[in-house]
């Protein structure tokens, strides 16, 4: 999403080093989050999400638009079923038939991310709570537990029954919830000025103050930093802009409001499950940049960056 133009952007990056423009579309919204889920994009702003049909990257066909009580902050999918965060409520729609979205669950709640894993919604509130819900029936979810957490808190990501949620005046924080009744915290990584971060595999990308880092966390109880790319060539993380972090295959995606994006390449090794090795090797993840911004005359404001299953598809929605 491009916030200086008003447009949803897609780009061909095919040829990584010379992303290229092929596809626009004009929005009637300032600021927007992207959501990829199959051949459908779901944009969510204030008061609602679009659907569009992204089976043809290069005309993105509107599809329908769904009213929500709030903005859609943040919206992940399973089995047909979309879960929306909007602000005042958690919400599950049936998106079987993407251009009529079927709303079969709501509950009052002020939640501002939320991540799904194994029959598991994990939302996070502007209350300073994460309440994990059980979604094994999506059409009645109920709440199995919660965690208070002191602070204000803006992404959650979930693995093997560990969720991992971000502060900025803290660094993340790691949550075991094998028993959803009784979370329990037992791990902090200290990332200063921590913007955001992503977890592929068993490898966390955070970008904070010292730039991009690499952390292994095949133990959750013992993360560890790999490696990373520092940001002397970019400027410093502002929570009051827009900047996500993305990764996908062997690439890095930063987009930065006020820069464009930043596209950086990292030989990842291999991430074996430690337990089946008698000698732990160390492993390195060095990032090599390989471009920034975008192509010329789109601008260089980039709100937002998805790209689901992105070397197969070598396209880049924004």
């Amino acid at each position: 999403f491009d916030s200086e133009s008003l447009s949803l952007k897609v780009l061909d990056i095919s040829d990584i080093n010379n992303p290229r423009e092929i596809g626009c579309y004009i929005l009637p919204v300032q600021d927007a989050e992207l959501f990829v889920y199959g051949n459908f994009l779901y944009l969510g702003f204030n008061d609602g999400f679009m659907v569009f049909d992204i089976s043809n990257p290069e005309k993105p066909k509107k599809i329908s638009e769904c009213a929500v009580d709030g903005i859609a902050m943040d919206i992940k999918f399973e089995d047909n079923k979309a879960f929306v965060a909007s602000g005042s409520e958690f919400i599950v729609f049936n998106v079987r038939n993407p251009a009529i979205p079927e709303c079969i669950y709501s509950v009052p709640l002020y939640c501002q991310s939320l991540c799904l894993e194994k029959n598991i919604a994990y939302v996070l509130d502007s209350r300073e709570t994460m309440s994990i819900f059980d979604i094994t029936n999506p059409n009645i979810p109920f709440k199995a537990g919660s965690y208070s957490i002191t602070g204000a808190i803006y992404r959650i990501f979930a693995k093997r029954k560990y969720a991992y949620t971000a502060r900025e005046s803290e660094g993340i924080r790691v949550i075991e919830v094998k028993n959803p009744q009784k979370p329990e915290e037992i791990c902090r990584m200290e990332i200063p000025g921590i913007a955001d971060f992503f977890i592929l595999d068993n490898l966390m990308f955070t970008y904070g103050n010292a730039g991009i880092s690499v952390i292994d966390i095949r133990s959750p109880r013992l993360p560890r930093e790999i490696g990373g790319y520092g940001c002397k060539n970019m400027s410093a993380p502002n929570r009051n802009r827009w900047e996500d972090i993305f990764a996908s295959g062997n690439y890095v995606f930063l987009s930065k409001e006020r820069d464009g994006i930043y596209v950086f390449r990292g030989a990842f090794p291999p991430m074996v499950d430690i337990r089946m090795k008698k000698r732990k090797k160390m492993l390195t993840a060095a990032l090599d940049f390989v471009c920034e911004g975008l192509p010329e005359g789109t601008g260089r404001t980039a709100s937002d960056v998805a790209a689901t299953e992105l070397l197969n598809s070598k396209r880049l929605r924004i």
